[in-house]
């Protein structure tokens, strides 16, 4: 499922306290979506992603499978008055009685002791034997064991306990993300020049393009020299896709000024080459984000004039960036008169 409708069912299955279990690719977000999820239903929404860590907050604590023991979460036997017991588990002291979600990631590469130990929270919301409080949910994650990134099977009868769903990238919902997110208005306009290089996963590769790798070059972008960029970039997304954003670049840096076009929407050029528009609706389409709402409407005049491929994306970062400027006529006509190019996500 898409990203957008893992947090749908997330929203949905959370308040009910059924164990979740999401699988993927490596470096699509599935941590991060769980986050969202949970800051949805406690918090608010947000729009924080995994990458440095997530925020200290009292309703979401994260957990590292593969990083465990069997004892951290057993705990210690010891005897009292003749009997054996288990001590509590410093987990149990972490759980907000406010309720939250516990994210297990990287159960798959947890080795079977570690997962056996965890079945129990899963499947009866406690550990060692202590009861998890009623008010917090158990989700984890972990890559697929084809993509060799580390994860192993998943033990049957833990995989018997959990709902599996299974989490596929999707650019559309990256990109709504990523323009409330602030990626890099050039990021976003070469993935849609190339959504190839989006997510391009081979497990043969040391490298590979992933949202989470286009997230850390958006980090780094103005904090590299010009000079380093295509090392840098290669380090984080591969030799390739790096290359072609930096040829990009190089477009981008050659743009007409956005605020002559929405000076003279119907007058200014529209221009012939995908790779020109491509760069140039993520330029607009940040000026409006940061623009007042009614010069909105001058970019939507400028989409009418260019093809329909190209004119849905600019009103969709336009929407996206300033939410109200959905109720101007320019825009609000517009998208009623090509509700076939917007679909649910319009």
């Amino acid at each position: 499922m898409s990203p957008s409708e893992l947090a749908a069912a997330l929203a949905a299955i959370i308040p009910t306290r059924q164990p979740v279990f999401i699988k993927g690719q490596p470096a699509i977000g599935k941590s991060s979506i769980v986050y969202q999820a949970a800051a949805a239903i406690h918090d608010g929404s947000t729009v924080a992603s995994a990458v440095g860590g997530f925020p200290r907050v009292p309703w979401f604590v994260p957990i590292r499978a593969v990083d465990r023991d069997p004892v951290d979460f057993r705990g210690v036997l010891y005897v009292t008055d003749g009997k054996a017991r288990w001590t509590a588990p410093d987990l149990i002291e972490q759980l907000d009685p406010a309720g939250g979600v516990l994210c297990i990631e990287e159960l798959p590469q947890a080795v079977p002791a570690v997962q056996c130990v965890l079945r129990e929270t899963l499947l009866e919301h406690s550990i060692a034997g202590h009861r998890l409080p009623n008010t917090w949910s158990v989700v984890a994650t972990g890559n697929r064991q084809e993509d060799r990134a580390g994860a192993g099977r998943l033990l049957s009868h833990v995989a018997s306990s959990v709902i599996i769903l299974e989490l596929e990238p999707c650019l559309e919902d990256w990109q709504r993300w990523a323009t409330e997110r602030g990626i890099k208005t050039e990021i976003r306009g070469f993935l849609r020049f190339k959504p190839d290089m989006f997510h391009s996963f081979d497990p043969g590769r040391e490298l590979n393009a992933t949202p989470r790798g286009w997230e850390r070059v958006s980090n780094l972008f103005d904090a590299v020299p010009d000079r380093l960029k295509q090392d840098v970039f290669s380090g984080t997304v591969g030799p390739g896709a790096a290359g072609g954003f930096i040829d990009f670049c190089a477009i981008y840096a050659k743009l007409p000024d956005p605020d002559v076009i929405l000076a003279n929407p119907n007058g200014a050029t529209v221009p012939s080459e995908a790779s020109v528009s491509w760069a140039l609706i993520g330029a607009i389409g940040e000026r409006c984000r940061k623009a007042p709402v009614p010069l909105c409407a001058a970019a939507a005049t400028y989409a009418a004039r260019m093809k329909p491929e190209y004119a849905t994306c600019l009103i969709r970062d336009v929407m996206a960036g300033q939410p109200a400027a959905g109720n101007l006529p320019e825009i609000r006509d517009w998208v009623r008169a090509h509700p076939h190019l917007f679909g649910s996500g319009g």
